[in-house]
């Protein structure tokens, strides 16, 4: 209960990827490091420095890959996914779309449709069937959370593809 209204407050829910998918980005800077330090080692500079380069962008993806999450309260959805973090406030969200790409939907104070991808859960045809299984139960339970009952039983499964 909040000392203010008296009414109940509810427990964020956090929903993540398996721990294996949000470690398996980790591979990514493996062979650029390599092609850096051969090019480095073999007087290729240019080289060398186009890996370093690149090197940038897949950091921050593999960053952004292990904190992927989806947080919802009582006043919020927050969808960390793998490039940005969106913030919608509980008010304004319509409804959760299933498939393999998985949406929020919800409205703008100005009364637009928006829609933001939930893309810590984006079921990749080539997932294996537990990881596929994980997205389908977090899908779920985000859709309980906010209070989508038309979608909550077909957020990931089947029927909604």
């Amino acid at each position: 209960m909040t000392p203010a209204t008296g009414a109940a407050t509810m427990a964020p829910v956090v929903l993540r990827p398996l721990l294996l998918s949000r470690l398996v980005p980790l591979v990514f800077p493996i062979p650029l490091g390599y092609w850096a330090a051969v090019n480095a080692d073999t007087g290729n500079w240019l080289g060398a420095a186009a890996a370093a380069v690149a090197l940038v962008p897949v950091g921050y993806f593999v960053v952004r890959a292990f904190l992927a999450r989806v947080v919802c309260d009582q006043d919020s959805v927050t969808v960390h996914g793998y490039l940005r973090t969106r913030d919608v406030p509980r008010a304004a969200v319509t409804g959760l779309k299933g498939g393999p790409w998985p949406r929020l939907r919800w409205r703008t104070a100005a009364g637009k449709t928006r829609s933001t991808l939930v893309s810590p859960f984006a079921a990749a045809s080539i997932s294996a069937p537990w990881v596929a299984e994980h997205n389908s139960r977090s899908l779920h339970r985000l859709a309980r959370c906010i209070g989508d009952p038309t979608h909550a039983d077909q957020a990931g499964g089947p029927a909604a593809h």
